[in-house]
């Protein structure tokens, strides 16, 4: 029996090895993809860390769990059990951060919507994005529209207030407002713009040349 374990154990690693492989997903979900891009700018392994009460309180106890199994079946986590909670720690290297989540990320845009007046994105404090903000951080020019981002829940929340103000022609627009599938991370405060991987990720497929420069240079300066 003893002469034979060790060859069953192998064949039980190679197994759940295969098992985590065909599980792996092909994109993250946007609360996973934030709190893996907040683990990357803030040099933070630990999950709780990242997911706490006292950071986010918009992640509930079940978003964490399935936030940290998605981490883990995509090779990006590692975990252990503590009693009745599960510990996850992120093990990607800073260095080679990209290069590792890329493929998994995905643009944090849902949909965008114009408005008539941007008196509204002033009066909520939105961050501005899209080409807005990428003009803030390279020598590109503005665009006609100044672009803002949200959450599609404050937009719920106040939908009386914002309803007033869409429009569906895009020639009587004063601004554009994405709707973000997660909420925009602070790199800095206050935050004036949205982050740089996600405005990367929300442009990277945009096809004018002078975008994709801006996006490369933004690219290696966030890295």
């Amino acid at each position: 029996f003893q002469a034979y374990l060790p060859d069953l154990l192998i064949d039980a690693r190679e197994h759940f090895q295969r098992l985590r492989a065909s599980q792996r997903p092909d994109r993250l979900t946007p609360s996973a993809q934030r709190v893996l891009l907040d683990a990357f700018y803030r040099r933070i392994r630990e999950v709780d860390q990242l997911m706490g009460p006292a950071r986010d309180g918009h992640y509930s106890p079940m978003t964490r769990s399935r936030v940290i199994s998605e981490l883990e079946a995509a090779g990006l986590a590692e975990t252990e059990q503590q009693g009745r909670n599960r510990r996850a720690l992120i093990h990607v290297p800073w260095e080679a951060f990209w290069e590792k989540t890329h493929a998994l990320l995905g643009s944090p845009v849902r949909r965008r919507v114009y408005l008539i007046d941007d008196v509204v994105t002033k009066a909520e404090h939105l961050p501005k994005a899209g080409l807005s903000a990428l003009a803030e951080m390279s020598m590109l020019t503005s665009p006609r529209l100044p672009v803002y981002a949200a959450v599609p829940r404050l937009s719920a929340a106040r939908s009386a207030k914002w309803r007033q103000f869409v429009t569906e022609r895009v020639d009587d627009a004063r601004a554009e407002l994405e709707l973000w599938a997660y909420p925009p991370l602070a790199e800095k405060q206050p935050a004036a713009v949205v982050d740089r991987l996600s405005l990367y990720l929300s442009l990277e497929k945009e096809e004018d040349s002078r975008t994709q420069e801006a996006l490369q240079q933004l690219l290696k300066e966030a890295l």
